[in-house]
């Protein structure tokens, strides 16, 4: 009993410490720490000697059960609550939604543009992206130019607006420290490579 009880113990603490920590290894650390625990308990229910007033009783004990299905029932939710992968370079899943991941300021690493490269241009320009949904692109002479943010097409594309201008970038990677995006319409092409102070 020990053991479950520390394993479990465990496991929440590897939730709690990962926020910070690769996605896609939390959740295989956490899967196997499940794995492990359903074990424990499985192994807890067959290694049970029966006594002699057990034996005139059941061999099914509901409150034994009871504890694997609800296990099984916070492993789906568990699971399910993660993100699984949706964009070309990853990551493979996330416990942290996709806007939350976009929510950040970020700098560029790589600009490139109709075929120039402007990462030497853009190197100390930041673009931030608020929780309300306003994006601030702002240039290392002072000047900053404001527009209006979302996620669309099931959080694959994040579309940019403007003015009277919107553009819907393809997502190819969002971590909480990279993002790399895509645009290709009518001639044009951008690709941006963004990463976080971090």
């Amino acid at each position: 009993m020990y053991i479950i009880r520390s394993n479990s113990k465990y496991c929440l603490n590897r939730l709690d410490e990962g926020i910070s920590q690769d996605k896609t290894s939390l959740l295989l650390k956490i899967v196997i720490d499940l794995s492990r625990l359903m074990l424990y308990i499985y192994m807890g229910i067959h290694s049970y000697t029966p006594s002699a007033h057990s034996l005139t009783q059941t061999n099914t004990d509901p409150m034994r059960y009871g504890s694997i299905s609800l296990l099984l029932v916070i492993f789906t939710l568990l699971v399910s609550s993660c993100e699984w992968n949706k964009y070309d370079e990853g990551p493979l899943t996330s416990v942290i939604p996709a806007q939350d991941r976009v929510t950040n300021t970020w700098f560029w690493n790589l600009a490139i543009e109709n075929g120039v490269n402007r990462s030497g241009e853009l190197q100390d320009s930041t673009i931030q992206f608020t929780s309300d949904r306003i994006i601030k692109i702002c240039h290392t002479d002072g000047g900053c130019r404001e527009g209006k943010w979302g996620l669309v097409s099931k959080n694959t594309r994040l579309n940019l607006i403007f003015g009277q201008e919107a553009k819907a970038y393809d997502i190819l990677m969002l971590k909480q420290n990279e993002m790399w995006l895509s645009f290709s319409e009518d001639g044009q092409s951008t690709n941006w490579e963004l990463k976080t102070s971090d």
